[in-house]
């Protein structure tokens, strides 16, 4: 099964292909508000590059959020378009989950990871997961809170709990991470570099793939964005 990964949920965006042998190939394109105009040349560059025609692909899994407005409407229309365009399903994925799979690699099983994304407005896009000891792709995380936008302050008292995470130190990864750092850099919190800034999109691939074996996919008309909050641009009445 070959599975393209669309993520365009934060300033930056980008695609990865996905099979058996896994990320085969991956772009990433720091272009705020141009996600539109970028994605399709990157899913020729990554066909390209794996010697696949886009027509190869089985299943498209995107980043449906929380996440910047501008971009997540891009990233859904080309997933949806694609998908629509070759007849195949589509696997939404959360983008606090793609970037707590990252964050997997560098945390040890029983830690937690806090992702945490900037959402503007002094408010950040935050949820709680923890690593298992399973093997295979998604089995890696428990998911242990639901997406949630609010202050950097509203997650101090998890931080700073040893109750919330008896096991050891929390990897608390992303852009609002780093932008908040001073105020979440708390308690057992270690800080994630700037490699794990945002979502990847071979990170979008993999889950997706893993979940479209377990039955996972679903219609383009059926994918959705998690907004949380209303865009920060409204129109005029």
């Amino acid at each position: 099964m070959l599975v393209l990964g669309i993520e365009s949920a934060s300033d930056q965006c980008g695609c990865a292909l996905a099979n058996e042998n896994g990320v085969i190939a991956e772009t990433r394109l720091a272009l705020p508000r141009r996600h539109a105009e970028a994605l399709a040349p990157q899913m020729r560059f990554v066909c390209e590059q794996a010697g696949a025609a886009l027509g190869d692909v089985d299943v498209v899994a995107v980043d449906c959020g929380p996440g910047l407005y501008t971009g997540l409407r891009a990233g859904l229309a080309t997933a949806k378009a694609t998908a629509a365009a070759l007849e195949i399903g589509v696997v939404p994925i959360g983008s606090l989950e793609a970037l707590a799979f990252g964050a997997a690699a560098v945390a040890q099983p029983g830690e937690t990871v806090l992702s945490v994304l900037d959402a503007r407005r002094g408010e950040v896009f935050w949820a709680w997961y923890r690593i298992t000891t399973s093997t295979g792709s998604t089995s890696r995380l428990v998911q242990l809170s639901a997406p949630q936008v609010g202050p950097p302050a509203d997650l101090l008292p998890a931080l700073t709990s040893p109750g919330e995470n008896p096991s050891g130190r929390t990897v608390v990864a992303g852009d609002g991470a780093l932008r908040y750092a001073d105020q979440l850099a708390a308690g057992n919190a270690a800080i994630a570099g700037p490699e794990l800034r945002f979502p990847s999109p071979a990170a979008v691939a993999l889950l997706g793939r893993e979940r479209a074996l377990n039955g996972g996919t679903v219609p383009p008309e059926q994918v959705d964005a998690l907004y949380l909050r209303f865009p920060d641009a409204q129109p005029r009445p």
